[in-house]
């Protein structure tokens, strides 16, 4: 098997047969990768991302006149310029959405929002890959110091509840505003807007973006064309959903879409997935 990224911006990842060689866990504001290394040329995304080597260090790049560093785990800030090497070892790459409350909190009580940096011993020792949901949710926590969004479900107002029902049936329109979503729950777009914020850690465009991914994802999964899963979460077409995990993740759509994708996706009930349930009745 080659991995490699190409050059150029396109990332690629090219796989010659077996089995998917990367394991990938999704949530609402966040994406988990395991599987080997492989080397990833200049590119920039928006989520932070937390890389860890687990058989050995990864290389890392982060300008023209700085020399490859190796550490065996590194982070980079969002949207920062960058390429590394992890070939020879397994890997864990983690991406956090930066808006989201997790990852406002983390950078600085870490690390400088401007520059990548080598991740302290005390989260890259003894990690292990996760094989099931528990285990991957327990990575994410010793690496951030903050569970997701999914753990505080039971405490969400009814109204967020009946704005994310409302969401996810609307998720394929193109526009989803924010005034017509409060209006809907009974609340100014203001007041709306600070308690969608506080209640699910994510300002409601980035929560309507991750939803959306998600759903892109779950309609590969079950079979979809990579065009018809982008009209139905919502993006203009296949070139829209495409630069879209590229701007986010710099991963490739291959990863996800396709006979031929390239991870096993695994994917957490969203955010307000379990809450109609907990409030039905109410």
């Amino acid at each position: 098997m080659t991995r490699s990224l190409t050059s150029g911006g396109d990332a690629a990842l090219e796989q010659t047969g077996g089995d998917p060689p990367f394991d990938i866990w999704l949530w609402s504001d966040r994406l988990l990768l395991h599987g080997p290394g492989f080397k990833a040329d200049r590119h920039r995304h928006h989520a932070i991302q937390l890389g860890i080597g687990l058989d050995g260090p990864i290389r890392l790049h982060t300008g023209t006149a700085n020399p490859w560093q190796q550490a065996p785990g590194f982070a980079v800030p969002a949207d920062l310029s960058h390429a590394f090497d992890a070939q020879g070892t397994r890997i864990l790459l983690l991406y956090l959405e930066p808006e989201s409350l997790a990852g406002r909190h983390w950078l600085p009580h870490h690390g400088d929002r401007d520059a990548a940096f080598e991740l302290p011993a005390a989260l890259t020792l003894g990690v292990l890959a996760p094989g099931s949901w528990s285990e991957a949710e327990g990575l994410v926590e010793h690496c951030l110091g903050a569970r997701s969004p999914e753990h505080d479900i039971v405490d969400l107002d009814p109204r967020i509840v009946a704005a994310v029902e409302l969401i996810d049936e609307h998720l394929n329109e193109s526009a989803l505003r924010q005034a017509d979503l409060a209006r809907s729950v009974g609340l100014s777009p203001s007041h709306f807007g600070h308690l969608f914020s506080r209640q699910l850690g994510l300002p409601l465009r980035r929560f309507i973006l991750w939803r959306r991914l998600r759903q892109a994802v779950e309609n590969a999964i079950s079979g979809a064309t990579l065009t018809e899963a982008a009209h139905a979460a919502g993006f203009a077409d296949s070139a829209h959903l495409s630069r879209t995990f590229r701007r986010m993740f710099g991963l490739p759509p291959a990863l996800f879409f396709g006979a031929r994708r390239l991870a096993r996706v695994h994917m957490r009930p969203a955010v307000g997935d379990r809450l109609v349930t907990r409030y039905d009745g109410a």
